[in-house]
């Protein structure tokens, strides 16, 4: 996501007679199955306290589930300041009476200044390195060292995770 501009995020939520084609927003939309009830709620929620986003809701809060039908809700999401910051989704169900909240997806938000500071895609570095018999060794670490050193200084570092170590 880039600072300060306005996205659109959308939720469905369906029975199990829906068709997972019909749930599908885009490429990059994440599934889960949850319970449903006849009718429900969905948040989207800054854990910062709206520190790092602006949501607004779009639709009415508790909507009906029908059968053979999805139910949409809409938020707009607009980002307050650059970094990595956490979003929750949390549904909430009525059943007999009674409400019960589950959080379904929380997941790390990359926000970088402007769409060029956005990587295009992730990326990974193979290292390997082999020496031929009877030639001197070559110094792994210190070339190792170089590469890190040359990503921790790349304007993407923001962006880079880093690798655990081999064991």
């Amino acid at each position: 996501m880039e600072n300060g501009k306005q996205y659109q995020c959308k939720v469905r939520i369906g029975g199990e007679e829906v068709a997972m084609d019909f749930l599908k927003i885009s490429s990059k939309s994440v599934h889960s199955n949850i319970q449903v009830s006849d009718e429900m709620m969905v948040k989207l929620i800054d854990p910062s306290g709206g520190e790092s986003f602006d949501i607004t809701e779009l639709n009415s809060e508790w909507q009906g589930i029908f059968t053979n039908q999805f139910t949409e809700w809409n938020f707009n999401v607009r980002p307050k300041k650059s970094g990595r910051f956490e979003m929750l989704l949390r549904i909430s169900i009525k059943s007999q009476g009674r409400v019960k909240d589950i959080n379904v997806v929380q997941k790390e938000v990359l926000v970088s200044a402007s769409a060029a500071d956005q990587p295009t895609s992730i990326k990974k570095i193979l290292f390997l390195c082999a020496n031929p018999d009877e030639t001197e060794r070559i110094k792994v670490n210190k070339e190792s060292e170089r590469i890190k050193e040359a990503l921790a200084n790349s304007s993407h570092r923001d962006v880079i995770r880093r690798p655990r170590s081999a064991v």
